[in-house]
């Protein structure tokens, strides 16, 4: 099975309210997930109730309203939802699927009510924090964080991180970090 052109597959935890079940949880997910991703993988697991979709690449800035409109219509059993990385291969459905899962358990301390979508970039940092011991860690963060930024480096042969490192070291000034770079700051805005 290929991922379509333009899609990518995306995994999510979902943790469910206090009182309510699994099966509540699973029925509801089942039901709802279809109707707007198109076909769904869905099953149960100790934690909670994960489902892997494939979603629009270029519609990511949507993702977290499209999935709180999708999941967490009234009365809803879920919680929140924890998404992993969209990823564009099964091969990598591994990674999305693990960061999903290692949110679920963080999502209460993220969130004071109901209806709480977390995307993984949201859960990066603690989840980088609270498996510090594990190996590759880091770099999946870095990947995750500065991926896009590194492979635009790369191919373009532009220098995109080291101008976001001294927009950084700067705190945000960009005339320091124009000087630092040896441009003109008005280069900063374009």
């Amino acid at each position: 099975v290929t991922v379509r052109a333009g899609h990518g597959l995306l995994a999510i935890g979902c943790l469910r309210m206090p009182g309510r079940s699994l099966d509540e949880v699973y029925v509801h997910v089942a039901d709802a997930l279809p109707r707007r991703f198109g076909p769904a993988v869905i099953g149960r697991l100790e934690e909670g109730i994960v489902a892997i979709v494939a979603v629009e690449q270029e519609h990511i800035g949507a993702l977290r309203h499209e999935l709180r409109q999708t999941l967490m219509t009234s009365p809803s059993p879920v919680r929140a939802l924890c998404a992993g990385s969209i990823v564009d291969s099964w091969e990598r459905l591994d990674r999305s699927l693990a960061e999903a899962l290692e949110a679920i358990p963080l999502a209460p301390l993220l969130t004071d009510g109901p209806e709480t979508v977390l995307l993984a970039e949201d859960t990066a940092l603690l989840r980088l924090l609270a498996g510090a011991d594990r190996a590759g860690l880091l770099d999946e963060f870095v990947e995750q964080q500065l991926g896009a930024v590194l492979e635009y480096d790369a191919r373009r042969a532009t220098h995109l991180l080291r101008t976001l490192r001294e927009v950084v070291r700067a705190g945000g000034n960009r005339s320091v970090a124009a000087r630092a770079l040896g441009i003109r700051r008005q280069t900063l805005y374009d």
